[in-house]
């Protein structure tokens, strides 16, 4: 389960057209990879310390720090004019926490600790209807970590024009 972060040629901004003509399309490339690069690590560090450390009940929070610790950054990609990154998890419960979810679950048996002690609970099944918590999308719908990997890119694009 991921989020895209993408970056399309096709909707640059004028002043992103300005600076690219002034680059090579491997210095191009460069500058779009490692901007995504760092721009996801912006997004997936937002993600953990904003929606998966708390507070509860209003964000998931860390029960086990499975799911936060396995955020983690793809390796940049182009497809066309379109260059991506993903930021996402491998965690099998992730898609259920970022999407929610309605339906039957299967409950394995285990030990329920009570009051008086222990209990055996035989397997079963359940059924939820769980709105779910987005901990990936508000990440980069955020607006200030939008602007912040825009800034990452024309601070890299500015090196790169400089290194020149």
């Amino acid at each position: 389960m991921s989020s895209d972060l993408i970056f399309d040629a096709e909707h640059f901004k004028k002043e992103f057209e300005i600076l690219f003509k002034r680059l090579n399309v491997k210095e191009r490339t460069d500058v779009i990879f490692r901007s995504l690069k760092s721009g996801g690590l912006i997004i997936a560090g937002w993600s953990r310390s904003n929606r998966l450390s708390g507070p509860r009940p209003k964000f998931l929070g860390v029960v086990t720090n499975r799911l936060r610790s396995s955020i983690a950054v793809s390796d940049p990609q182009q497809d066309g004019n379109v260059y991506y990154a993903k930021v996402g998890t491998n965690v099998e419960y992730a898609g259920m926490h970022e999407y929610g979810f309605v339906g039957s679950l299967s409950v394995s048996g285990h030990t329920k600790k009570t009051k008086k002690g222990f209990t055996s609970v035989r397997s079963h099944m359940r059924k939820l209807n769980y709105a779910g918590k987005p901990f990936l999308r508000p990440a980069v719908a955020d607006q200030g970590n939008q602007r912040e990997v825009l800034n990452i890119l024309v601070e890299n694009i500015n090196n790169m024009i400089g290194e020149k």
